[in-house]
């Protein structure tokens, strides 16, 4: 899938060197974990931490009866409030002001105000922007679950997608530094999920770097894509920027390899965008497909990309080796010496006999590797417009040629003259 004149400026923009995007970093505080185990660091009624002394006997007693909320109140707090603790609540004695006083944990009190209930991270969020309602609804049209979770013992958060079961991992948006890094990594998650159920981008069995260097490629780029569409940024992040370049360098990967990339990512986000939201996978299977006739849309044969054998993998090389060829062929044109233009010429065009176009690994390949030739501001080309571009200037000018070569010799033999013998 050829990429539109903003994805390639957007491509263009994240693939500029640019000394002063600095590394890569989490979009999300990490640094919160001491603050998040067991349930998070003990709070009181009103929201501030209890004193180390008691907070110590508090966690530790949170951590053997596994709560899940941060927010411990005095008997005296539960009842002005309304609230009443269930039976077999166990309190802790604990100092606090330079008095002894016992404390519930709202996990085992029932009646009390809703916002008493509320994880650490909401009570003490490091977001301070508020959530944007369009991408919101656009989400929840999703066939896909997504889960904001906190590991209780550890604290520790993770963005992932996970094949089985076929769930996307989030930390909670109160602890992403933005909106925009909550959305950026809630679109890379995404991305990672359509091209897992459907076959819109290569199978890759992550053997080696480069492979998952490209995958996550795929996925950075179908984000930029993806927060474009939506409306909430047509402008790459710094974050974008640099995780794009530490996996390009990390899978040494080719300007060729980076450009089909950010084609298979254009046509993961386009799936994602216009038909996603009406598509639904059938529960329980091991391995997703693209859906079938009574699913809903589903991706015309002309755009459907299936699974990728090595043969395949192999005719898209050739293929983009190929384009490769073509170009230095033409600008050859006026260095080489006619024959030996001629010759190469000749080789090509029997070459492009033998590349087929129907396997959609070589298209993708052939309009990857013409988009890096191709100045920003010209529309792009499909593979077969190329190739049908490609025969008809290669042989306009071997034709021109031969005719010149053709006038040469006449006029050569011209100038000699009869001979008599």
């Amino acid at each position: 899938m050829a990429l539109t004149e903003q994805q390639r400026a957007l491509v263009a923009a994240i693939l500029e060197r640019d000394d002063t995007v600095p590394e890569w970093d989490w979009p999300w505080d990490i640094d919160r974990s001491r603050d998040l185990t067991y349930g998070g660091y003990p709070l009181k009624a009103t929201g501030e931490r209890w004193e180390s002394r008691a907070a110590h006997r508090l966690r530790g007693h949170a951590s053997n009866q596994e709560f899940e909320h941060p927010t411990w109140l005095t008997a005296d707090e539960i009842a002005a409030l309304g609230g009443e603790s269930i039976p077999g609540a166990l309190s802790v004695e604990v100092e606090s002001q330079g008095r002894v006083t016992t404390a519930y944990n709202v996990a085992e009190v029932r009646d009390l105000p809703e916002g008493l209930y509320r994880p650490f991270w909401e009570i003490h969020p490091v977001n301070p922007d508020h959530r944007h309602p369009g991408f919101e609804r656009y989400v929840r049209s999703l066939d896909t679950e997504i889960a904001h979770r906190v590991d209780r013992p550890t604290g520790r958060t993770v963005a992932e997608y996970r094949e089985i079961p076929n769930r996307i991992i989030m930390p909670p948006f109160e602890l992403f530094f933005s909106a925009h890094d909550y959305y950026r990594t809630l679109s890379h998650e995404l991305i990672h999920w359509a091209a897992a159920n459907t076959n819109l981008v290569e199978t890759i069995l992550f053997s080696e770097t480069a492979d998952y260097a490209r995958h996550e490629l795929v996925s950075e780029f179908g984000t930029a894509f993806l927060i474009a569409e939506q409306g909430l940024s047509d402008v790459p992040h710094p974050r974008n920027v640099a995780y794009v370049r530490h996996w390009r360098d990390k899978g040494a990967l080719s300007d060729t390899e980076v450009i089909h990339a950010a084609e298979d990512a254009a046509r993961v986000a386009a799936w994602l965008c216009h038909e996603a939201p009406a598509w639904r996978v059938p529960r329980g299977e091991s391995y997703r497909r693209t859906p079938p006739d009574n699913q809903g849309p589903r991706h015309s044969p002309s755009h459907r990309h299936h699974r990728t054998d090595v043969s395949h993998l192999e005719a898209a090389s050739t293929a983009r080796r190929f384009v490769a060829d073509a170009h230095t062929l033409e600008r050859s044109v006026s260095g080489l010496d006619r024959d030996a233009w001629d010759r190469e010429a000749a080789l090509l065009l029997e070459t492009a006999r033998t590349i087929d176009l129907k396997i959609p690994a070589v298209a993708v390949a052939i309009e990857a590797a013409v988009a890096i030739e191709t100045p920003l501001g010209s529309p792009p080309l499909s593979a077969t417009a190329w190739f049908d571009a490609f025969r008809e200037r290669t042989n306009r000018i071997r034709t021109m040629r031969a005719m010149t070569k053709s006038a040469d010799n006449m006029s050569t033999s011209a100038s000699r003259g009869p001979r008599f013998s």
